[in-house]
């Protein structure tokens, strides 16, 4: 569940293939989320974190004319990265008698999984979205331009 904001940021990415979309969409995402939470603006450092690690992440890769695997990787190591920051962050709000291997470990797969998952659910989606004429196509030229 952690990671169901970060699919906002990877598809936005995905689907315009432009460098600093997924930093764009997670700020806006973040404010959204801000002003309706209880948590309020605290939320926008993860939200910030997860576009500006995929964006850095994947940064010109997939401007290239070749779009394939070279590209899904550095999706799926951005993931991996994200959730990696992301474990990093949330041990902040750990009390110290939860700072146990086996939750530590735990919470750490169980971040990263779901990074990887969402990785996967949002280049399905892309696919989709692109077959159905939404986003960029292969030469990188929008369908709305």
């Amino acid at each position: 569940m952690a990671s169901v904001h970060g699919a906002m940021p990877f598809l936005a990415r995905r689907l315009t293939r432009t460098p600093g979309t997924a930093t764009v969409t997670a700020a806006v995402a973040g404010v959204m989320v801000a002003v309706s939470s209880p948590s309020g603006i605290i939320l926008l450092v993860p939200l910030l974190l997860t576009g500006a690690v995929i964006d850095a992440v994947v940064w010109r890769a997939d401007r290239e004319t070749v779009i394939g695997a070279r590209v899904e990787i550095r999706y799926y190591l951005a993931g991996i990265t994200l959730g990696i920051l992301l474990f990093t962050v949330s041990l902040s709000v750990f009390s110290l008698e939860h700072l146990t291997p086996v939750l530590v470990l735990g919470t750490l797969a169980a971040r990263v999984a779901g990074e990887v998952i969402g990785v996967a659910l949002t280049g399905v989606w892309a696919r989709g979205l692109r077959r159905a004429g939404v986003g960029d196509d292969r030469t990188g030229v929008s369908a709305y331009r």
